[in-house]
C-alpha cells in the first residue's frame, strides 16, 4: 500500500463529508414528512448529519494538529 500523507486524507475525508451533508439535507428535504410523519429515510439522514456534525469538528482539529506539526512533511 502506498504512502498517502494523513493531512491530506483527513482533507479528502472532510471534503467527501461536506458533500455528503449536502446530499443528505436534499433527501430529507425531499418528502420527509408524510402524512404528519418523518420517513423512515429522513429518520436515517438526520442521524447520519447527527454523526458528520459530532465527526467534522473534531476532523478538522486533527488536522490543523499536523498542519503545526514538523513531525510530517507538508
Amino acid at each position: 500500500m502506498q504512502f498517502r500523507h494523513p493531512a491530506v486524507v483527513i482533507d479528502e475525508t472532510i471534503t467527501n463529508l461536506e458533500y455528503l451533508t449536502g446530499l443528505l439535507l436534499q433527501d430529507i428535504d425531499r418528502g420527509a414528512i408524510e402524512k404528519r410523519q418523518v420517513t423512515p429515510s429522513a429518520l436515517k439522514a438526520i442521524a447520519a448529519l447527527e454523526a458528520i456534525r459530532t465527526l467534522l469538528p473534531r476532523l478538522r482539529i486533527v488536522r490543523s494538529n499536523y498542519a503545526d506539526s514538523d513531525a510530517l512533511p507538508q
